[in-house]
């Protein structure tokens, strides 16, 4: 009956259309990850090949949808962007990224011209082009465990300003169409019409930093009251419906929805939430990143490309010179070793989502024609689909800039990148999940012996209290691979698994594994048959309460034994006043924390 509903309702097209889209990604995604392909040039690949089918359906179908996929995207990026884990010694990275903007919006606007748009278009082209593709590099990096080198930091830096110049394109391309508009409408009606274009961009930053300020009071105590009463899935609704409003809020002051829901996600990457959220968006993301791209795809219009191919081969090319070496030479200026420069610009080489949303909004206020825009999103396709092509063909030509020396006012100091932040990349690192009685026990002994350990823990007074108190804690499920990596698994020594939850710890096991191979796995398990299943799925040691439980009550027994046995008194009282307790009990519970023998 609800299949009739939807058809009578007109909802059939767009839930066709989605089901053609899953499942032809989910079919060419498989065959293209048996040939390497990464997901996205294969997501890229598969709208294209629908959209030369005669099945193929209107983008418009999926418009919904898109525009959910691309404000969640927005989201997950904004909350990977802790502002206080970013200023602590990130101001040569930041510099990299400020330098490589200007030369790459620099050098596209002036290829944008060669090409015959008027200027003020052509610089809509340049703050779009300059864009590289967060989603495509981070998930690259990430796969090929590339983001703690120095070339992945560098990277890291750079979108990170790019994203966040996002926010000031999307401010200024309004002033740019208006001031395009009236360059023949004279200079009294110009003027007049960019002070009221001025007025509404005023009343949008003032929008915008009420947002920001009110967000950061706000939200930290939201969060911390939704996880005290309702745990991980009041956090992940409560944030959902805080992206949502803060998009619907933006839309609201004449900026993209996609802004707002960046900066909740920037906002809320300052609470100690953001690990578990991220963990959780993560699925869903996926899922919407599918659709986004594929959707790209479907909007290739592939007859229209090969009619203009050399337009668009000629554009790609530049596309991919004028990025590469603007960021390479931005590097190289700030102080990384060439090698590492060169890397770092053929991984940024591509154009990237934030291309399209930019475009879109130029579009929209008439500074690109469609023409132009359906021609510059077969680049954007292009280029993210050589993403992977071109992060190898940096590995392969960074040596060859090995006799570039340094620039003269970098010599004798650090490169920028070259030092991780915090303790995750120490080779005595530990990782201990959990932090009950047994939990705190064993991060107290391993800070004695100068073991420096990160905690994942699921209370949010606990998280708190000990924040306060000066150690590393992350509010998570040590089940969630992204709570994991936030952690610092990938570097770490050791995990130990402290929770209760038998089944928690083994799935842990088996994610920890999957993440690090090489790391050491200490869990706690309740009964023996769940701690075998542990020790199959990854773990390389578990205690198993019921068996330590018995073997320190059997020894207990014998002890008190042997003690009427010699005693010349034989009264169990008497004797077992005389015999001194034992600490393994306790320990054996795991109830309390145990006292040194």
């Amino acid at each position: 009956m609800m299949v009739f509903t939807l058809g009578a309702e007109g909802l059939n097209e767009s839930v066709r259309a989605l089901l053609l889209v899953l499942a032809t990604a989910a079919v060419v995604s498989i065959i293209f990850a048996r040939l390497r392909v990464a997901a996205i040039p294969a997501f890229l690949i598969t709208g294209a090949l629908i959209g030369l089918t005669p099945i193929a359906p209107a983008p418009e179908s999926l418009q919904a949808i898109t525009q959910i996929a691309i404000v969640l995207l927005m989201f997950g990026i904004g909350l990977h962007m802790d502002p206080a884990e970013l200023a602590r010694g990130a101001w040569p990275l930041l510099t990299i990224g400020i330098v490589a903007g200007a030369f790459c919006t620099c050098g596209a606007t002036l290829v944008a011209m060669l090409f015959g748009l008027p200027f003020a278009s052509a610089v809509a082209v340049g703050v779009a082009v300059a864009m590289s593709s967060t989603a495509a590099v981070m998930r690259l990096l990430q796969q090929r465990r590339e983001l703690k080198q120095i070339e992945g930091r560098i990277s890291f830096a750079v979108l990170i300003v790019q994203d966040m110049a996002v926010i000031g394109a999307l401010i200024a391309l309004p002033l740019l169409a208006q001031w395009q508009r009236g360059a023949d409408a004279g200079e009294v009606e110009t003027g007049g019409a960019m002070l009221a274009e001025l007025g509404h961009v005023a009343l949008a930053i003032a929008g915008v930093a009420a947002m920001l300020i009110l967000g950061r009071w706000v939200l930290p105590r939201l969060m911390s009251v939704s996880a005290a009463s309702g745990g991980s899935e009041l956090i992940l609704l409560t944030a959902a419906a805080v992206g949502l409003g803060a998009a619907v809020l933006t839309g609201a002051l004449g900026l993209s929805a996609e802004l707002g829901a960046f900066l909740a996600g920037v906002i809320l990457a300052g609470t100690p939430f953001r690990h578990d959220l991220a963990g959780q968006l993560t699925p869903l993301r996926d899922l919407f990143m599918a659709v986004f791209f594929v959707t790209i795809g479907l909007r290739l219009e592939t007859p229209a490309l090969l009619a203009s191919w050399w337009v668009v081969g000629l554009g790609l090319i530049a596309c991919i010179l004028v990025k590469g070496v603007s960021i390479a030479l931005a590097a190289w200026l700030v102080g990384t070793p060439a090698p590492s420069a060169v890397r770092v610009g053929c991984t940024l080489a591509q154009a990237g989502e934030f291309t399209l949303v930019v475009l879109a909004t130029a579009m929209g206020l008439g500074l690109v024609s469609g023409e132009a825009a359906g021609i510059l999103t077969g680049i954007v396709g292009l280029s993210l689909v050589l993403t992977p092509t071109l992060m190898n063909l940096g590995a392969r030509i960074g040596p060859l800039f090995l006799h570039v020396p340094l620039v003269p006012w970098a010599r004798g100091g650090s490169s920028p990148g070259g030092q991780e932040h915090g303790n995750t990349g120490s080779e005595r690192h530990v990782i201990i999940a959990g932090f009950g009685p047994i939990g705190r026990e064993v991060a107290s002994r391993l800070q004695v012996e100068g073991v420096q350990s990160t905690i994942i823990e699921l209370n949010p007074k606990t998280v708190q209290k000990q924040t306060s108190l000066g150690r590393h804690v992350i509010y998570g499920d040590a089940t969630n691979p992204e709570v994991l990596r936030s952690a610092g698994l990938e570097g770490a020594a050791a995990l130990i698994l402290t929770m209760p939850d038998d089944r928690a710890m083994i799935r842990a096991c088996r994610v920890a594994r999957t993440i690090n191979p090489g790391v050491f796995i200490a869990g706690r398990s309740n009964f023996l048959s769940h701690a075998m299943q542990a020790l199959t799925l990854g773990a390389d040691h578990v205690v198993v309460e019921e068996v330590i439980t018995a073997g320190a009550m059997a020894s207990e027994v014998i002890d008190r034994l042997r003690a009427w046995g010699e005693s010349p008194i034989g009264s169990g009282r008497d004797a077992k006043d005389e015999t001194p307790a034992r600490p393994g009990v306790i320990q054996a519970h795991g109830d309390a924390p145990s006292r040194d023998p």
